[in-house]
């Protein structure tokens, strides 16, 4: 994962900036299929509270995100992390701390989700 930073403040009024610092960060699978699924409860969090808060709002952009995470076409969703990740086969293959406390953090994650 690269992170960047710029060198001017955004947005800005030009047409563009300069690329200021970047940072690189090697993640393991099972680090980047976390990152997916905070990312992905952030988004399903705004488009709920956005639908709560004002009843009259279009719901597609929520029933969109919802089919695409219980029907997760593309990746293969929860099913694929489940398999890849929270099988006993790839828990006894790595039975260190880190690794378990990120296995309960994408339990956690997908049971957020429902």
């Amino acid at each position: 994962r690269y992170e960047f930073s710029t060198a001017f403040v955004l947005p800005n009024t030009t047409r563009w900036v300069p690329a200021g610092s970047s940072t690189k960060t090697l993640l393991t699978p099972l680090e980047n299929a976390i990152h997916l699924l905070e990312k992905t409860n952030r988004e399903l969090k705004i488009l709920v509270e956005a639908n709560e808060a004002d009843r009259e709002l279009n719901v597609t952009p929520l029933s969109g995100k919802t089919a695409g995470i219980l029907d997760a076409v593309v990746m293969g969703g929860a099913s694929v992390i489940e398999q890849a990740f929270l099988s006993n086969e790839y828990q006894m293959k790595h039975p260190d701390e880190y690794t378990r406390a990120l296995i309960d953090n994408v339990k956690q994650l997908l049971a957020d989700q429902v």
